[in-house]
């Protein structure tokens, strides 16, 4: 049933894309102590730089480390030379979809929402993101995973709405103390708002 919410696969990271053995090794290490921190201080990571500095790398082995650790909640990899990885139509549902996945107690809830609105991933994305996250996560909020999860999402700055995105994302950092949101893009003022 989960399949309902559209998931974009093309919107996956790929651990062969992944920074080489060695390099970048600072900086993920301060976000991999931040992803694992228990203290909710900054539920928002932002990674910016110019065109071509690596984060997407960065981004990649950041999933695949919290992946293998249980602690990746979802993701989205925007690219803009793939029509549904730069539509933000799908951005919500897909987010949504993997946190089910990882989070039984999200899921439980989310497959009650779909029961009721099986045509929820085409509705607005202001609909979405009250239907799928912020409703289900009020219901979850007193059933806090061991470990904090963390969404990733890649090249924000290659979506068609970049400044809602962030937003929605920032909106998503709050609601639940466990959720913490890891974000690349490059330096672009309707992001930083």
């Amino acid at each position: 049933m989960l399949d309902r919410l559209h998931l974009v696969h093309k919107a996956c990271y790929d651990p062969d894309h992944s920074c080489l053995p060695g390099t970048r090794e600072n900086i993920l290490k301060d976000i991999g102590n931040w992803a694992t921190s228990q203290e909710p201080l900054t539920k928002l990571f932002w990674l910016h730089g110019i065109a071509g500095s690596g984060k997407s790398s960065i981004a990649s082995s950041v999933a695949y480390s919290l992946d293998k650790q249980g602690s990746l909640a979802g993701y989205f990899f925007f690219k803009r030379d793939i029509p549904e990885c730069r539509d933000t139509q799908y951005f919500i549902s897909t987010l949504a979809y993997h946190l089910a996945r990882t989070y039984k107690p999200f899921r439980d809830v989310v497959l009650q929402v779909i029961q009721k609105n099986p045509d929820i991933a085409n509705k607005a994305i202001s609909l979405q993101f009250e239907t799928l996250f912020t409703c289900p996560l009020s219901e979850c909020i007193q059933l806090s995973p061991s470990k904090p999860l963390v969404m990733i999402v890649d090249a924000l700055d290659e979506c068609q709405d970049a400044g809602r995105v962030s937003a929605y994302l920032a909106q998503l950092a709050g609601l639940v103390s466990w959720l913490k949101i890891f974000v690349t893009s490059r330096p672009l003022p309707e992001i930083e708002k």
